[in-house]
């Protein structure tokens, strides 16, 4: 990605390095970058590739959704070279698109934690220019805060800034506080939905039926009924968190991969005491795996 990448810029020249394939990459946990075509309806954008003057096609102004999966490990996915038959059908939607898309075996994140990977992702610039970093954290505070000079607005445009230049309906869904209005990384969104503060959504609860919808499917799905403008491409973020702690999955996951039952110690293991105890003795390379 270069640092030009999100340039603001005319016509639909920002949109090139975005979305002309469908990406499957081991990055951050995962992350999915996809250009979905629809069907053309009288009024509304065109979707598809377009021919220019002199002749050439180029991408007309595709919905482009972008997907995290906060900590899934690339090598749990069956299409990522999984571990054998263990994970064999566990991710049938998204093994699908790889296979009929382009996937990167070779992608890495800027940075091991969510603030500055998503700082990167957003900007197309490197933590230390973006500055979303451990540095820009204030010490002592309980709080997810940034200082100033780190705060995006005013300082580099974003992909979801850009797109809404030009004309695209934006949304955010995060169930990560690190990634939303306490950091800044909200800027540019038209929309942006944070899972873990209910009072502020625009929808009821769950309840009935919906309670089989996972909570971030339901608000994509309020989305789709209720927000989305049909007369304009939309841009859309989601953040599933679902893989990252408490590591506590339901039975028939766990036994893929640990044989017997786990202790309850490991499985209330934080990314607050799995390295004191480590480094304590208390896990043995057994535990560890």
């Amino acid at each position: 990605m270069t640092k030009s990448a999100f340039e603001p810029q005319t016509g639909n020249s920002v949109l090139r390095p975005l979305s002309r394939r469908r990406i499957l990459a081991g990055a951050f946990g995962s992350f999915l970058v996809g250009g979905c075509g629809k069907k053309k309806k009288r009024g509304t954008e065109k979707t598809g590739p377009e021919r220019t003057a002199d002749g050439e096609f180029r991408l007309g102004r595709p919905n482009i959704v972008l997907l995290v999966l906060d900590t899934m490990r690339a090598d749990h996915l069956e299409c990522a070279g999984a571990l054998g038959d263990s994970v064999h059908g566990f991710t049938p939607n998204l093994d699908r698109l790889a296979s009929s898309g382009v996937r990167f075996e070779n992608a890495f994140a800027n940075a091991p934690w969510t603030l500055p990977s998503h700082g990167s992702l957003f900007t197309g610039r490197e933590p230390q220019e973006h500055k979303q970093t451990h540095a820009a954290v204030p010490a002592g505070g309980k709080k997810i805060r940034l200082k100033p000079e780190a705060l995006l607005p005013g300082r580099f445009p974003t992909l979801a800034s850009a797109l809404g230049s030009l004309g695209y309906q934006t949304l955010g869904i995060s169930q990560n506080p690190w990634v939303g209005r306490l950091t800044s990384q909200d800027y540019g969104f038209g929309l942006f939905w944070e899972l873990w503060a209910p009072d502020r959504l625009p929808f009821p609860p769950r309840k009935g039926k919906d309670l089989r919808l996972h909570k971030v499917t339901y608000a994509l799905r309020h989305f789709l009924e209720k927000k989305r403008d049909p007369a304009r491409p939309f841009f859309l973020f989601v953040n599933y968190i679902t893989c990252h702690l408490p590591y506590r999955p339901a039975w028939k996951f766990r036994r893929k991969f640990v044989p017997g039952f786990p202790p309850d110690y490991l499985l209330d293991m934080t990314s607050h005491n799995w390295l004191p105890m480590r480094e304590e003795g208390k896990l043995g390379p057994e535990e560890i795996r």
